[in-house]
């Protein structure tokens, strides 16, 4: 479910820089070369912001299942 147009997206404090709760605020300019974590449900997933994730959604980065894998029978 994506934000209302007429809202603005949504924006983190710049107070709390390196941990956000929030995975659907928005990555902004202030945010370029430094390490974030965002919590996805369990723990948080620290990365570094590029200037290339601008625009888009913390919650794209941190990701909230574990990736599948079939397990061999001994």
């Amino acid at each position: 479910m994506s934000r209302v147009k007429w809202k603005f997206p949504l924006i983190v404090n710049k107070k709390t820089l390196n941990i956000i709760n929030s995975r659907s605020a928005v990555v902004t300019p202030s945010f370029v070369n430094k390490q974030v974590k965002v919590h996805n449900g369990k723990i948080y997933n620290s990365f570094v912001v590029m200037s290339n994730m601008i625009g888009r959604k913390f919650g794209e980065f941190s990701p909230t299942k574990k990736t599948f894998t079939f397990k061999k029978k001994k």
